[in-house]
């Protein structure tokens, strides 16, 4: 009985190692992915606020072209 025991508790350990070995794979897997994510994200964020200021000086200067017809037409 205590014989069975025991092989049933090493049998559960083994199981849990292998799971617990499955799992820290699968860690480092998941921060190699979060490392790319972060940075795809840090790019089309950094690409996105360039365009964004890039957009706004346009609109400043066709804004500013627009004041200066208005001016010189009246």
């Amino acid at each position: 009985m205590l014989r069975r025991k025991i092989g049933e508790a090493h049998e559960a350990l083994e199981k849990a190692r292998n799971a617990l070995s499955g799992f820290k794979i699968l860690q480092a897997s998941e921060e190699a992915a979060i490392r790319r994510r972060l940075g795809a994200l840090r790019a089309e964020v950094a690409f996105v606020s360039t365009r964004e200021r890039e957009a706004q000086e346009f609109y400043r200067q066709v804004r500013s072209e627009l004041e200066e017809l208005s001016v010189n037409g009246n």
